[in-house]
Order: C-alpha cells, then sequence, then structure tokens
C-alpha cells in the first residue's frame, strides 16, 4: 500500500512525517514524502532540499505547480484562478499516475492546495489521515450553505481541524487537545490519541555539551506575533522585554540569544526592528537569523521564552524551564492546554512577572526545579497521556494507518 505525505508548512511537519515515512516503510508501506515546487515559504527550499533528503534516506515523490501572481486586480485574481485549476488538475494527474492508498497531512484546514488534494481524495477514494501535533483552537466550525459549499477550497477560515471533510482519521498528540477540538465538534470516534511523533527524535538529538561560558543563557524566541495582535503591541512588547533583560543584567551574568523566527523575514519592517532594538549590545544580545538547529540551541540554554511558539514543546522536551508570554490574556494562542495541573506556573501575564520568574529561575533552585518538573509534565501530556504503553508513537501511527485502511 502506498501513502503520500503532505506537508504544508514543512518546518511544522517535516520532523514528525520523516520518523512516521520510516516506521510506516518498516510495516511494509510504501511511503512518500511529497516535495510541491514553489515552497509555500521560499526559504524552505534551501533548508529541505532534495539533498537534505537524500542525506536524511527520505523516499520522496516531486511535484512542480504554476506559482500565483502576487498582484491584487481583478485581472490577476482571474488569472490566479485559472492557476488554481490547472494545478489541481496537476494534482489529480499526480494522484492517477501514484495511486496513493491514504494521504497524511499536518492540518486539513490548509493551505489551498491541501484542501484541493482532500477534495480530490473524497473523489478517488483516498484515505486522509490528520497528525494533529501543533494546537490550533482559533477556529470553529461552520456549516457552509448554498453556493459557498461547492468552493470551500477558496474559502476556508472558520473550521477546526479535522473538519474539513468531516472523515478524515486525527492522531492526536495528547487527551487535551483531542478534547479541544471534540467540544468543537468532532467526533471522538475518528480520534486515536498517540503522542507527538517528534519527541523521540528531540530526546535523542539533546547537545550535552557544556557552555563556553558561565552566564546564565536565555534563549528568546520570538513569533510573527504581529499577525495576531499588530505591529504595535509587538514593538512594545520588545521594548519592554529590551527593559527587562538590560536590567536582570544589572544584576546577574546573563547572555540573551534572540531566535528570530523562519518568517520573520516575511514582515520586513519588524524583522529589520530586532536588529535595530537588540543589535546595539552585542555583549548582552546575540541575534540568531538563518540558525535551524533548534535541538542545540536550545540544549545550550538555561532558560526558554516565547509566546506559543513550538520551540516552547521542544525546550520542554529537553527538560528546559520555559516561560510562555501571555500578556494579552489570550485563550486560543496557548502551546499547552490551561486544562494541565499547574499550566498556568509557565506563564508570564506582563512584563514584570515575566522579569521575576527569570531572576527567580537564575538565584532559586527549587525554583528552578519546580519548573523543570513542569516542563517535563507538560511535555509528556503533550507525548500522549497514556503512560502505560511504551510502543513508539509513530510505529503506533503506522499501525493504526494499516488498521484503518484495513477497513476499506
Amino acid at each position: 500500500m502506498k501513502i503520500l505525505f503532505i506537508p504544508e508548512i514543512y518546518y511544522l511537519s517535516y520532523e514528525s512525517f520523516l520518523s512516521v515515512i520510516r516506521a510506516t516503510r518498516a510495516d511494509g508501506f510504501d511511503s512518500y514524502l511529497l516535495l510541491k515546487y514553489p515552497f509555500h515559504k521560499a526559504w524552505e527550499e534551501n533548508e529541505y532540499s532534495e539533498q537534505r533528503l537524500e542525506v536524511d534516506n527520505c523516499p520522496y515523490k516531486k511535484i512542480v505547480l504554476q506559482d500565483n501572481c502576487e498582484h491584487k486586480n481583478i485581472y490577476f485574481k482571474i488569472i490566479n484562478l485559472l492557476i488554481i485549476l490547472f494545478n489541481s488538475f496537476k494534482i489529480y494527474r499526480m494522484f492517477l499516475r501514484e495511486k496513493p492508498d491514504a494521504i497524511v497531512i499536518n492540518s486539513d484546514l490548509g493551505g489551498i492546495y491541501i484542501r484541493i488534494a482532500q477534495e480530490l481524495c473524497l473523489v478517488l477514494k483516498i484515505k486522509i489521515f490528520i497528525i494533529h501535533n501543533i494546537r490550533n483552537v482559533e477556529t470553529k466550525t461552520r456549516k457552509r450553505k448554498g453556493w459557498n459549499k461547492w468552493f470551500r477550497f477558496l474559502f476556508c477560515d472558520d473550521y477546526t481541524i479535522g473538519a474539513y471533510t468531516g472523515s478524515s482519521i486525527i492522531f492526536s498528540a495528547s487527551n487535551s487537545m483531542r478534547d479541544e477540538i471534540v467540544l468543537q465538534g468532532i467526533d471522538a470516534s475518528r480520534i486515536f490519541v498517540v503522542g507527538d511523533p517528534r519527541t523521540k527524535a528531540l530526546s535523542l538529538n539533546r547537545d550535552n555539551r557544556k557552555k563556553n561560558i558561565d552566564s546564565t543563557i536565555i534563549l528568546y524566541c520570538t513569533e510573527v506575533i504581529q499577525e495576531s495582535y499588530g505591529n504595535i503591541y509587538t514593538k512594545m512588547l520588545n521594548c519592554w522585554l529590551l527593559k527587562c533583560f538590560t536590567e536582570i543584567a544589572t544584576i546577574h551574568k546573563i547572555k540573551v540569544i534572540v531566535k528570530l523566527h523562519p518568517r520573520e523575514k516575511e514582515h520586513l519592517s519588524i524583522y529589520s526592528y530586532y536588529y535595530d532594538l537588540f543589535g546595539n549590545n552585542s555583549e548582552l544580545f546575540d541575534i540568531v537569523g538563518d540558525h535551524f538547529d533548534n535541538v542545540g540551541i536550545i540544549s545550550r540554554s538555561d532558560i526558554v521564552l516565547g509566546h506559543y511558539t513550538d520551540m516552547l514543546f521542544q525546550a520542554a522536551v529537553l527538560k528546559k524551564p520555559i516561560i510562555a508570554m501571555n500578556y494579552l490574556a489570550s485563550r486560543t494562542h496557548l502551546i499547552f492546554s490551561e486544562s494541565i495541573d499547574n499550566a498556568n506556573e509557565i506563564v508570564s501575564h506582563n512584563s514584570l512577572e515575566t522579569k521575576n520568574k527569570i531572576i527567580r529561575l537564575i538565584v532559586e533552585r527549587k525554583y528552578r526545579e519546580k519548573m523543570v518538573a513542569i516542563a517535563i509534565r507538560l511535555s509528556s501530556e503533550k507525548n500522549g497521556d497514556h503512560s502505560n504503553n511504551d510502543e513508539e508513537v509513530a510505529t503506533m501511527i503506522a499501525r493504526l494507518i494499516r488498521k484503518e485502511l484495513s477497513k476499506k
């Protein structure tokens, strides 16, 4: 049986997919990662090149689609619609040629060619599986009426994970993540809680080398929060953090690594702002731009700070104390569910609280041990809440895929 793994944003899905591809091939499946050109994000084309896939021993298939026009006037919108139809036909022909029994995606919400692939799967009776290990609770389900439901692949801004086709099988990372989408109307019988297939790889790749400086290293991971909260909030937040780090540095030896999100370059004014703000004090700040060794940079840090970045989960797996900033009291932009015991301990609601938590982590050994214990518990929750089952996550997913496909 053949399975195609179709990522939309590679840095969010590649490690998960690679782990499950290896497990399914070990179980006798003919599994491939689909390389779709052009990439959704231009920088990913170099990071996830064919050469890297060959080094990683990741089997792949390739499809080249026509890129859309960036202009927004009505003429180019019509051109883009024709391009979408042309590309849809290319995907359809690829499915006919490859004859996959199933596809695996990271989210059924998009982008547009992920949604089109699902529409084609419904027509061709191809099973759809979702690896749900990134929290997304912003969207709500709603039945579309009239002509709009026939063009849902173009307009998909109010769905939740698993709602697009209503028949996909979902492999959820934790009970709390499952419960969140069940509350939004997803049938619990379609969801299997299996854990996060990246967890073991993160643990194995931990960098145990000692730091070459005696300062406390704080890793501040930026996100494209301006897309959710706006540029004004983003700039104010970073001014607060600059003041916070500078004040701490007057009483404690610290080094702050500002890890820029890979997509920051899409917002050049904010991207430049980080360098203007933090780049004038090289003794206190290091700015890391195109750096993809996340495990290495986390391993050599003492404290990891961010909003809802997945780097916080990776840091928790690597047993680092984490601080999740939630200054606007958002209930949707959270890396971990609020339902978990002590989850609120890692949350900071303002700059003063952030500063105090950092100082306590530096000077109070018991507080640090407590925060590390909470991080470990949170990462365990994200890894499935099923401590009685020590089966590897990827192997479990492979077996469940085989079981579901046998029902055809």
